[in-house]
């Protein structure tokens, strides 16, 4: 269920996904959607909750590497696998966190903490590879470029803007001595 409420939040937003349009992704009736979760928010909660740990799970794989220069490239390279899903819905967590703002939603700053996490992961990684006084604006930069390129692949639906992007910033990384 929390599979498919993801998946609709992204592709519709969280003020249009219902529970009813949850229910029937799921193949479940809406009674049980119900059940385990007594609102809307309490599921996109959940949402957000899944997202923090596929994260989690994503940066664990990574931080396996040695070199905190390949857990970026590594990080860049997850993203591009999602490009096409961008181009049609934007990005799934700056959309939804910059939704949730619009409201006022007291989902929107748990939802925050989503961008906010790979920033730290980020900054992190820069200061391994030696940049300890520009390591939180180099993170910033880099998410920053990642989201704007985001929201024009979504605005012309063109899938190579974030692919190019991604290229872009992996060169970028290479110039960081």
């Amino acid at each position: 269920m929390t599979a498919a409420a993801r998946d609709l939040i992204h592709a519709m937003g969280y003020a249009q996904t219902t529970l009813a349009d949850i229910a029937r992704a799921a193949d479940v009736p809406l009674g049980n959607v119900y059940y385990y979760y007594k609102t809307k928010d309490a599921l996109a909660q959940a949402v957000i909750d899944t997202r923090a740990e596929e994260f989690k799970q994503l940066t664990q794989e990574l931080d396996r590497l040695s070199d905190p220069r390949a857990r970026i490239e590594g990080y860049l390279s997850m993203l591009v696998l999602d490009s096409e899903a961008i181009a049609r819905h934007g990005c799934p967590i700056g959309g939804l966190c910059t939704e949730l703002n619009k409201s006022d939603s007291p989902l929107a700053k748990p939802a925050n903490a989503l961008l906010r996490s790979q920033l730290d992961w980020l900054t992190r990684q820069f200061q391994q590879m030696g940049k300890a006084e520009e390591a939180a604006e180099l993170a910033l930069q880099l998410l920053m470029q990642l989201q704007g390129a985001s929201v024009l692949t979504q605005a012309f639906k063109d899938a190579t803007l974030f692919t190019r992007q991604v290229a872009n910033s992996k060169l970028w990384l290479q110039t960081l001595t």
